[in-house]
């Protein structure tokens, strides 16, 4: 524990060294950004750019957990906090990317003296595929909350939740958004169809029947070539299948699971995105779309971040939804200067540099 010792000398030096050399724990899921994930994806740019910034960091991953015959649920919260406690302490300050892991910071705190941060992607929990799901991830996101130094809200709608649903001390509550990859940029269009598309989960909450039925609406109002391109697994995927079908919609195609480096090339191939989202804790996708230069339509009483639809156009129904991207295809569409500097506030290296500022009030 010779970094306790250097901790000390340091805070009595003034803590001048100690700001500008300490370092940092990393805990995630998995830092794989090309996984698909937000999570992961978050926690890969992060790493990657705190590490090109010159900071001292290392990570802790699930790695994988033993296949016993529990809830998955269970197995992978308790294994991942025994795994994170299994590493001895090498940093004053541990940054938990998800609060999976967060029974493990009083041990940390009281065995090692370490100062913990806690990001929240989500403050809905639920996962009907795994039993006492609801329960534990909540237990985790209480433990959090109540253990936690500083807490990092990803979005305005997610600090909200913390500080009036949840009891969350306002003073401990940061505001820092998700970032985008710099590979997530605008590319030449080369398809000659116009397409309407969609990237993300097959969820009930991700509503998108919503979308597939606005596009069979489009088809009665116009004869112009116009595709629909829906990618992502879920289990609403079946049912977005047979109502195409149902609605006789033949210019469709889905395209399943992309892989993260594939996700910039995917939304270059579209010319409008929908994200018929009913709820986000944040809407990566909505803002990555934007980042690729494209209009976003996402429906007007969604309860997604504003800070997210500042720039998308608000559907109120699918008959509204059919005339905004009849619209774009006859007018086209030209994103302005103001809404691309607005963009810049996702960047890894804007969201990194935030990030710093958190850990140096902890020292």
């Amino acid at each position: 524990m010779g970094w306790i010792k250097r901790l000390h000398e340091d805070k009595t030096a003034g803590g001048k060294r100690m700001k500008k050399d300490f370092g940092v724990t990393l805990i995630a899921w998995s830092f794989n950004d090309s996984s698909g994930f937000g999570a992961a994806r978050y926690a890969g740019n992060l790493l990657k750019e705190l590490k090109s910034m010159g900071k001292k960091t290392r990570e802790i991953d699930c790695g994988g957990y033993p296949s016993v015959p529990w809830d998955p649920s269970w197995r992978f919260t308790g294994y991942f906090n025994l795994r994170v406690l299994s590493r001895i302490p090498a940093t004053p300050i541990y940054h938990f990317t998800m609060d999976r892991a967060s029974y493990s910071i009083p041990v940390l705190r009281r065995l090692y003296g370490v100062k913990s941060v806690v990001s929240i992607l989500d403050t809905e929990y639920s996962n009907p595929g795994e039993k006492g799901s609801h329960l534990l991830r909540s237990g985790c996101l209480k433990k959090a909350i109540t253990d936690a130094d500083l807490l990092i809200a990803t979005s305005s709608s997610i600090r909200h939740d913390l500080v009036e649903r949840l009891g969350a001390d306002p003073a401990r509550v940061r505001e820092i958004p998700l970032s985008i990859g710099g590979w997530i940029a605008p590319a030449k269009k080369t398809h000659e169809v116009f397409t309407v598309g969609y990237l993300g989960r097959f969820e009930h909450h991700n509503n998108v029947e919503f979308l597939v039925r606005a596009f069979a609406a489009l088809k009665r109002k116009t004869r112009a070539k116009i595709r629909l391109v829906l990618c992502g697994t879920g289990p609403e995927l079946d049912g977005c299948k047979k109502l195409a079908i149902a609605l006789g919609i033949k210019d469709v195609e889905f395209r399943g699971f992309i892989r993260g480096d594939m996700v910039s090339d995917e939304y270059n191939s579209f010319d409008v995105f929908v994200f018929p989202s009913i709820v986000e804790g944040f809407g990566l996708p909505a803002i990555e779309a934007q980042c690729c230069g494209l209009p976003v339509i996402v429906m007007a009483k969604a309860h997604i971040p504003e800070e997210v639809t500042r720039y998308c156009h608000k559907a109120a129904d699918e008959e509204h939804a059919a005339d905004i991207i009849m619209g774009i295809c006859e007018k086209g569409f030209r994103m302005g200067d103001e809404q691309r500097e607005y963009l810049r506030r996702f960047t890894t290296r804007s969201v990194a540099e935030q990030t710093l500022k958190v850990y140096e009030e902890l020292l």
